[in-house]
């Protein structure tokens, strides 16, 4: 098999995630590399052709540490200080759904992955409503694939967030959008 650069192997997440929302969201506009007010945002994707929910991703290096789990041959993804610090930053986004993206270790098998309790406790917001999704990625195939370990649950949004993404879509062009 062929060894990627981080930079490659990074942008080829990048894809898979655009891809995961292409199916997965109604008439997205999908953005790369966006800059919100202090934050970045790796992939940017507006539903209802720049109408809809904001979701917004981190995509990470770091990859997540794997222990086998005797339920099922599964696999148990637990936290880290890399894993905690990203949630740290990705909890201040603005979007109504927020998510980390993953590299699957290389050469990791095809498992069922299961987060911990307590990854899963820290991704819920507070007050429990909203839910950091946690996006796993292997970009080791031929083909990027995207596993979603845990399910974002919507954050609440605000007139602020709706005016922000106005100037926004007026500003910038995305690098998927569906045509008429």
């Amino acid at each position: 098999m062929i060894q990627l650069e981080m930079a490659q192997e990074l942008g080829r997440a990048n894809n898979a995630v655009l891809n995961f929302f292409i199916r997965k969201l109604w008439i997205p506009r999908i953005y790369f590399d966006v800059s919100w007010g202090t934050q970045k945002i790796d992939v940017l994707a507006v539903e209802r052709d720049g109408n809809g929910d904001v979701h917004m991703v981190r995509v990470s290096s770091s990859r997540p540490s794997l222990t086998p789990h005797d339920v099922n041959d599964s696999v148990l993804i637990s936290t880290s200080e890399k894993i905690a610090g990203l949630l740290d930053d990705v909890k201040y986004f603005q979007g109504e759904f927020r998510y980390i993206a993953l590299l699957l270790p290389k050469n990791s098998k095809n498992h069922d992955y299961k987060p911990s309790s307590k990854l899963v406790n820290m991704v819920t917001a507070k007050d429990g409503i909203g839910r950091i999704g946690i996006l796993l990625i292997d970009v080791a195939a031929d083909d990027s694939t995207v596993k979603v370990l845990v399910t974002p649950e919507r954050f609440r949004s605000s007139k602020e967030l709706a005016a922000n993404v106005d100037k926004f879509i007026d500003k910038h062009e995305p690098v998927y959008r569906v045509r008429e």
